[in-house]
């Protein structure tokens, strides 16, 4: 019987990378944030980008250590101006306070400036824990999140915002998973299952209370799912080499689809939790298709509008407004679709 092929390391996903790929790195200590930090920036080194690292002030001696002690010579990149290490007050909070915007600009006109100097693009990561002495600020945060996602498609950037796990609340942590499409979490890269598209996050309510143990189950999913799928990876490899084989390969083979099977039900009991919580929460949630069909409603939403879900689902989202919400949803809506993202509360 083969042999399945290792599981694809860090330095090797990291090499995977394309501009305009954007993730997160969730991390308990330094192993967990040298463990996707290095490879990231050595490769984007490698590989001709300019790499930019925004820090407190206080860090920058550590990160050049980091890589002294990875045998990494990052100096020579230092002196030839191809690595920079930003402090907050010249990214984050340039002329004394957080403004999204701003930051765009900023990641704007430093790829700009990467590619006019003969650079491939440009690679940046910074370290969000300055936002924890910044309370005020955290809002605007996944505000900045969200615009990130809009802002790196089409561009030359590539990009990882670290935030420590222990810093952080845990509602901040599972909004930052909903943001990011590929998540690095305690030094794992993992596909990302619960990742929500820009528009349809801003158009959720976020003014909600999520507990410790919510975000940790839902952090651990994710991690289940990414080994769950790895593995299923290698076992389809298996089955390929195995279907020529003598009977005790055939029996190999049974063994293999009972061990995908097995993976499978986990991936739906890992699922149905995840739609328990859509369904159980406390605020309202309501889905529709391109035609403003009702496709899914939580039974918060239902009850709040005094409806079942049966009478719900299926429904236009005309049918439960009168004629001046109407007018407005339409509008609303137009907007949406023209790629314009408005925050509302209700």
């Amino acid at each position: 019987m083969s042999t399945a092929p290792p599981l694809p390391s860090v330095e090797e996903q990291v090499a995977g990378f394309r501009p305009g790929d954007h993730l997160c790195c969730i991390y308990r200590n330094r192993d967990d944030q040298m463990a996707i930090v290095i490879p990231f920036i050595a490769s984007g080194l490698k590989n001709n980008e300019r790499c930019m690292f925004f820090t407190d002030e206080s860090m920058a001696d550590d990160i050049i250590g980091w890589f002294k002690h990875a045998d990494f010579d990052i100096g020579r990149y230092m002196d030839s101006g191809q690595f920079v290490i930003l402090s907050k007050h010249d990214a984050y909070l340039k002329d004394g306070k957080f403004e999204p915007e701003k930051m765009i600009g900023l990641l704007r006109e430093a790829e700009r400036m990467a590619l006019d100097h003969g650079f491939s693009g440009l690679r940046v990561t910074g370290e969000m824990t300055w936002v924890y002495n910044e309370p005020l600020m955290v809002e605007r945060l996944i505000e900045y999140e969200v615009i990130l996602s809009h802002y790196f498609h089409g561009s030359r950037t590539t990009a990882i915002c670290q935030y420590h796990e222990a810093r952080f609340e845990p509602n901040i942590l599972l909004d930052i998973i909903h943001t990011h499409p590929v998540v690095a979490i305690h030094g794992k890269i993992c596909v990302n299952p619960y990742f929500i598209p820009p528009d349809e996050f801003l158009a959720r309510m976020r003014e909600k209370t999520v507990s410790l143990a919510l975000y940790e189950r839902i952090r651990d999913d994710i991690l289940v799912k990414d080994r769950v799928e790895k593995e299923r990876a290698m076992l389809e490899s298996d089955v390929g080499k195995l279907l020529g084989e003598s009977e005790r390969s055939r029996r190999a083979l049974l063994s293999i689809l009972e061990d995908r099977k097995r993976a499978e039900d986990e991936k739906k009991v890992s699922e149905e939790r995840y739609r328990t919580l859509v369904e159980t929460m406390h605020e309202g949630l309501w889905v529709i298709d391109e035609k403003a069909n009702t496709t899914f409603v939580n039974l918060a939403m239902a009850n709040i509008l005094g409806y079942t879900l049966d009478e719900m689902i299926g429904k236009s989202i005309y049918s439960f407004m009168d004629e001046n919400s109407i007018e407005i949803a339409q509008r609303n809506l137009a907007r949406c679709r023209m790629g314009i993202s408005e925050k509302r509360e209700h």
